[in-house]
């Protein structure tokens, strides 16, 4: 999944995963990539304040 994100020919990557499957740690390594090779606009969307602040501190 991460490696795809990479791939310079890959314009959409759609995860379709079951729970428990490391969805949270691709999402991040996602990222960290675009943040390091191409940083721009970017929006991380959490289900609740409480989730987000934790997403932030972590």
């Amino acid at each position: 999944m991460v490696d795809a994100i990479a791939d310079g020919d890959v314009e959409i990557v759609i995860l379709m995963l079951a729970s428990q499957t490391g969805k949270s740690a691709t999402v991040n390594a996602i990222m960290a990539h675009c943040i390091a090779g191409d940083p721009g606009p970017m929006l991380h969307v959490s289900p609740t304040a409480a989730r987000a602040e934790e997403f932030v501190r972590e």
